[in-house]
C-alpha cells in the first residue's frame, strides 16, 4: 500500500486544534476557563459534526488514521484528501 502525500493546511489546521484543546480545557475545568459554557457547546458541536462528516465522507476513508484526522481537523482534512484524489486519478 502507498503513503498518501496528504498535504494540510497548517495555519487551519493550528487554529482547529486550538478551539479543540480550549473546549476540551473547559469540559475539564469549567471554573478557570473564560467562556467555558461557550465553549462547552462548541466541543459538542465540534463531536456531532465531525461525526457526520466521517459518516457522510466515508467512501473517501480508507484507514482508522483517516477516520481520526477527519474528527480532528473535519474539512480540512477532507478537502486535501479530495485533492490528493483528484491528482492520483489525473496522473494515472
Amino acid at each position: 500500500m502507498e503513503q498518501a502525500n496528504i498535504r494540510l493546511n497548517k495555519p487551519l489546521l493550528a487554529i482547529t486544534l486550538g478551539v479543540w484543546l480550549y473546549s476540551i480545557a473547559a469540559l475539564l475545568l469549567p471554573e478557570s476557563i473564560a467562556y467555558s459554557s461557550v465553549f462547552q457547546g462548541v466541543f459538542i458541536f465540534l463531536m456531532v459534526a465531525h461525526a457526520v462528516e466521517c459518516i457522510i465522507y466515508r467512501r473517501i476513508l480508507k484507514k482508522p488514521l483517516e477516520y481520526l484526522w477527519v474528527m480532528v481537523c473535519g474539512v480540512v482534512f477532507i478537502r486535501a484528501k479530495q485533492k490528493y484524489l483528484f491528482k492520483k486519478k489525473k496522473l494515472a
